[in-house]
C-alpha cells in the first residue's frame, strides 16, 4: 500500500515474460476485463489472465530498473 501512495496513482496488474508484474495505468491501460480493486484511494486493476493465479500482490511484482553507471553506454 505504501509503494501505491507514494505514487498516488492507479495500477495494473499484468503479464509480462516474468510473471505478473504491476505498472502505473499510464504505462499499461486497463482493459474492460479487468477485475478492479480497491486499494485505499486507488484501484488495482488486475487482468483477468493473472487473477485466476494470484493470491496476493507481492514486492517481486514491481519493476526493477537499474541505472547504468555513469559512462557507460557512452561513445
Amino acid at each position: 500500500m505504501d509503494y501505491i501512495e507514494k505514487r498516488d496513482c492507479d495500477f495494473r496488474i499484468c503479464t509480462s515474460c516474468g510473471g505478473p508484474i504491476l505498472l502505473p495505468v499510464r504505462i499499461k491501460a486497463p482493459k474492460k476485463s479487468d477485475i478492479l480493486l480497491q486499494a485505499a484511494r486507488h484501484i488495482i486493476y488486475i487482468s483477468i489472465h493473472q487473477a485466476r493465479f494470484l493470491d496476493e500482490i507481492r514486492t517481486d511484482m514491481i519493476p526493477f530498473y537499474e541505472e547504468e553507471p555513469e559512462g557507460h553506454g557512452q561513445i
